[in-house]
């Protein structure tokens, strides 16, 4: 280990933290800096201890500077420019509240190919020695791989995998607040299975739960990064359409209607016949949320009454 800014430090001192750090069981990494500040550039790592070593992998070799670090740990280009980002961001917070560490946890890939969640502190100030970065990583992957789970269940119908009530629920009050305030206008459908009970009573719920599978497969596949899918309950399904007003709205509700009729659903090598009934509705012409959900929901059980596999307006 040695550094370039010797005046600081004795041999007998460099020594010293080398020893100190090297068995510590949580990877460190100790850079020098430029001047410059900037947690992202002018930096060059000189010292990595034996955890570093054994858990991320890679030697001083592999990644002289701060550049082949990013390079190395963030490989995909995209990630690379967040991660980049959210610490430039992380040390100016820190740097106006007088903070001597930043934090961040980051998705590290690490030399043997595998990708694991650290928490990664990084100190920013120190009087003694201000040439020197000490980086400390935490390995939280089985941790915040739980808790991401754990928050994904929270959200989500175990069954279908789509959002459940309660976060729809959220969703809808963010988007109605949306609307409200800033004019962000939206559209919501509420489909039912039609003829679902004749489902489970002929063919068993196992067959309904297949079913139930099938229709939310189709919504994600025709809906997927453009609305919010949910199993509302049931056999009923709601879509929440951010950017869509009434006119797309009825687009979206016919070209679901009419993707469920084309379906040929197969269960235990037999080909099903499946429809859907939808209301659909959009935010403008409503005074309060309650009253989009009790449009659209009206609008659903007019299509049914109207011999179902159809479409309504609310």
């Amino acid at each position: 280990m040695f550094f370039e800014n010797d005046q600081a430090m004795s041999a007998v001192g460099r020594e010293l933290l080398a020893n100190s750090f090297e068995f510590i069981p949580i990877p460190i990494l100790i850079s020098e800096c430029s001047n410059s500040g900037d947690i992202n550039s002018g930096r060059w790592h000189r010292f990595s201890n034996q955890a570093f070593r054994q858990q991320i992998g890679y030697s001083l070799e592999d990644m002289p500077d701060i550049d082949s670090w990013f390079q190395l740990a963030y490989p995909d280009a995209g990630y690379r420019a967040q991660v980049m980002q959210a610490w430039v961001q992380e040390v100016e917070r820190c740097q106006a509240r007088g903070q001597p560490l930043a934090e961040l946890t980051t998705l590290v890939c690490c030399a043997d190919g595998q990708q694991r969640w650290f928490i990664i502190t990084a100190q920013i100030q120190a009087a003694a020695l201000p040439f020197l970065q000490i980086i400390t990583f935490r390995d939280v992957h089985e941790l915040k791989c739980t808790v991401d789970e754990n928050i994904r269940l929270s959200r989500t119908d175990f069954l279908t995998r789509l959002l459940n009530r309660r976060e729809a629920s959220k969703r809808l009050q963010q988007a109605w607040e949306g609307w409200q305030c800033e004019g962000e206008i939206f559209s919501v459908l509420l489909c039912d299975i039609d003829g679902f009970k004749h489902i489970n009573d002929q063919y068993g719920h196992a067959c309904g739960d297949h079913m139930l599978v099938f229709f939310a497969d189709q919504l994600t596949a025709l809906f997927e990064g453009q609305a919010d899918s949910v199993r509302w309950g049931g056999e009923e399904f709601l879509l929440i359409l951010p950017a869509t007003d009434l006119a797309g709205a009825a687009r979206a509700a016919e070209r679901l209607r009419q993707q469920i009729a084309d379906s040929k659903p197969v269960w235990q090598q037999q080909a099903l016949g499946l429809t859907v009934s939808i209301g659909y509705t959009s935010a403008a012409g409503h005074g309060e949320l309650e009253g989009v959900l009790h449009a659209v929901d009206v609008a659903m059980y007019r299509a049914k009454f109207q011999g179902r596999n159809c479409v309504c307006q609310g």
